[in-house]
């Protein structure tokens, strides 16, 4: 199976890489679509949104002739314009953000085989869902708007140094680790993430049984 990921940053790769292989199996080969992790480029929204502008009509086949059998989109919920955080509800946040992109991409669906990991404000919500010693467990985790105070301060800490590029190889050890231990404790995440991780999950199970099916 190979899965093609585009996502803002490092940090959501990451996780996403971790998650998925430990959903989906260890063997799962991970291909970096946007970015690439090239010098010249650009990251964060406005680099999916330049992505998807160019390939976004062209995903069913860009996924053929790549060999791709399904692309994973990360986008934070800062995207949105007239729904965060979660107003009127985590939902139609949700639904701007993935309106937005579609727009992006000129379409007016997504193609079999795309998966969404929406975060309505940021990755550390997922993080914070799973981590033992983050200090909110609640539905409503995924709604504040600063999630990252609620992790444990050496987290937050590492999680800082890795978005400003002056981090060390013992932190990016370190957030892996992390990271396999949310990844295990992914049930949690889901109870305290239902719209975000949930929606994710239900695409991704979706696509792994109609894959199953088609075997």
């Amino acid at each position: 199976m190979r899965v093609g990921l585009i996502v803002e940053g490092w940090t959501d790769y990451t996780f996403l890489e971790i998650l998925i292989k430990s959903r989906c199996g260890e063997d799962v080969e991970i291909s970096p679509l946007q970015p690439k992790w090239e010098q010249r480029e650009t990251r964060g929204y406005p680099g999916i949104q330049q992505w998807l502008v160019r390939n976004g009509r062209q995903l069913e086949i860009f996924m053929k002739f790549d060999g791709l059998d399904t692309i994973v989109l990360q986008l934070d919920g800062d995207v949105a314009k007239s729904s965060k955080p979660c107003r009127p509800s985590a939902e139609d946040q949700w639904e701007e953000v993935s309106g937005i992109a579609l727009k992006w991409a000129k379409r007016g669906e997504w193609p079999e085989g795309v998966v969404l990991a929406i975060m309505l404000q940021k990755l550390e919500a997922w993080v914070c869902a799973g981590l033992s010693g983050c200090k909110a467990k609640t539905p409503q985790l995924e709604c504040e708007p600063k999630p990252e105070e609620h992790l444990p301060k050496n987290v937050q800490e590492v999680i800082e140094r890795l978005k400003g590029g002056n981090s060390s190889a013992s932190d990016k050890e370190d957030f892996r680790r992390w990271l396999r231990d949310v990844a295990d404790r992914w049930e949690l995440v889901l109870q305290y993430c239902p719209v975000g991780a949930g929606r994710f999950e239900q695409m991704l199970q979706k696509y792994l049984s109609r894959r199953e099916e088609a075997l």
